[in-house]
């Protein structure tokens, strides 16, 4: 299967998502770059036609998933 990226960013609440993602499983990578240095987060899920919601990544606002 052939590897797909998608990139998103996080809104003023730290909430973010993706439209149309086609069934499979995901490893989703945040990250944000900052003073101390770059952070990263990592998650999988696994999209089978139906909304995922409660995913959670610890980052500061304004980060980038991808």
């Amino acid at each position: 299967m052939t590897p797909a990226t998608a990139q998103t960013r996080t809104d003023v609440q730290g909430r973010f998502s993706f439209s149309n993602l086609q069934p499979r499983q995901y490893t989703l990578i945040a990250e944000s770059a900052g003073a101390s240095g770059t952070e990263f987060a990592f998650a999988t899920a696994t999209i089978a036609g139906e909304d995922v919601t409660g995913l959670s990544l610890t980052l500061a606002p304004g980060s980038t998933v991808s």
